[in-house]
Parts: structure tokens; C-alpha cells; sequence
């Protein structure tokens, strides 16, 4: 049987972990303490309990090891890290963002792109829409596709991961970027000033990518927005 480990009981990986629940794996919730969580779907208004089990006392160690905690607590948990895997060990980064792999010192590190919209508050996670990781393609995470595949988690395998991890930063660095500086949703971009910021964020952002050797389309911006 696979036995899968998901560190960081957030938005992502209780997401991750719930939608894990009805295949036929081993999936372990690992947090800092032991608890139950409260895992809500607001499209079907359903609720579920979810256990987490404290990261620091597992003497677990996993096939696949999926870390769902914000990049700057990865450092705090390499240690647990260490613990919870083996030589053959796949471990997945979902986190967004660029170059936090190579703080794992080992020979299987996935990046993962995440599509996986919710919040927590307290004990109490609401997920609002997708469970979609976008990962580079192998044989190992084309199995590990066919083992979630009666499940909610949709894996796309990439043959180019680095293009999907690009194209979520420009997303984020120009959305993300005007909605918290405004402390508004989304609909802040109908103002033509703010959609123009956005638009040159995403801009720069792009020359950045191709600076580093990724190259998308010139419509890149416009498709964004």
C-alpha cells in the first residue's frame, strides 16, 4: 500500500488530505499538535472531520511526502523532513513559487503548482473551488496519477514544470500583488488605473521569466488579465 504524508493541516493540505480520503492509501495529516479539524465545502455545504497528527512525535516514514506549509515555516520543518522520509521518498513542494526545492537535500523534489482555493480560520477550513496540482511528468508521478484518479485530486504532469510555475508567479505577482496593497478582491482590477498597474506588473514580471529562460507568448498579459 502507498503511504502518503501531507505536512502543513492549512487550506492546501487539508484539501489535499480530504480529497485523498476514498482511495485505497495510507494518508497521514501532520501539523503541529494532534487535532481534529473542521473541513467545510461551501458549494455542497458539507462538513467533515479531518485528524491531524503532530508532525514532531511520527515515527512514520512515507512514499510520497507532500509539504502544504507557507515557504517561510519550510525551514522549521527539515528536520521532521529528514525524519519522514527514505532513499526513495518523493517529496512534493506544494507551494508555488520558485526555488525552495533546493533547500531539500534529497534526490526526489517535485515543485508543484497549486490549484487549490480556501481559507482557515481556527479549526475550521473552508474550500471553495479545484483540487489540481500541476507536476512535472515521470514514470513515478505518472503512478501516483493513477492512484488518485478515483479521487477528487486531479494531477496534470507537465512535461515542462518550470513554464506552469512561471505563468502561476506572473498571476500572482500581479493579481496577488494589487489585491492585497488595495485590501480588495479582484474586482478592484474594473478600475482602469488599477487594471493598467496590473497589466505592467505582469509585464515585468514577464521579461523577468524570459531573463531566466522562460518564454511565453506575447498575449501572455492580455490572457492573464
Amino acid at each position: 500500500m502507498t503511504i502518503i504524508g501531507i505536512i502543513g493541516p492549512g487550506a492546501v493540505g487539508t484539501g489535499i488530505a480530504h480529497a485523498l480520503k476514498g482511495c485505497s492509501i495510507h494518508v497521514d495529516l501532520l501539523g503541529k499538535r494532534d487535532e481534529t479539524l473542521i473541513f467545510h465545502e461551501y458549494a455542497t455545504k458539507e462538513t467533515f472531520p479531518i485528524t491531524v497528527k503532530a508532525l514532531n512525535t511520527t515515527d512514520m516514514q512515507y512514499d510520497w511526502l507532500i509539504i502544504a506549509v507557507k515557504t517561510t515555516q519550510l525551514d522549521a520543518i527539515l528536520a521532521d523532513v529528514n525524519r519522514c522520509i527514505h532513499k526513495d521518498t518523493r517529496i512534493i513542494l506544494a507551494q508555488n513559487g520558485y526555488g525552495q526545492h533546493e533547500k531539500i537535500k534529497h534526490t526526489y523534489v517535485y515543485p508543484a503548482v497549486v490549484y487549490i482555493s480556501g481559507q482557515k480560520e481556527g479549526q475550521h477550513i473552508t474550500h471553495f473551488r479545484d483540487y489540481r496540482l500541476q507536476i512535472q511528468k515521470d514514470t513515478f508521478t505518472e503512478a501516483l496519477q493513477q492512484i488518485c484518479a478515483q479521487s477528487p485530486l486531479t494531477l496534470e504532469l507537465k512535461p515542462h514544470i518550470e513554464q506552469q510555475i512561471w505563468y502561476k508567479l506572473l498571476v500572482n505577482l500581479g493579481i496577488n500583488s494589487i489585491t492585497a496593497l488595495s485590501r480588495d478582491t479582484a474586482q478592484v482590477l474594473k478600475q482602469a488605473s488599477m487594471a493598467k498597474l496590473c497589466r505592467q506588473l505582469i509585464e515585468e514580471g514577464r521579461k523577468v521569466a524570459e531573463a531566466e529562460g522562460i518564454h511565453f507568448d506575447t498575449t501572455i498579459t492580455t490572457d492573464i488579465m
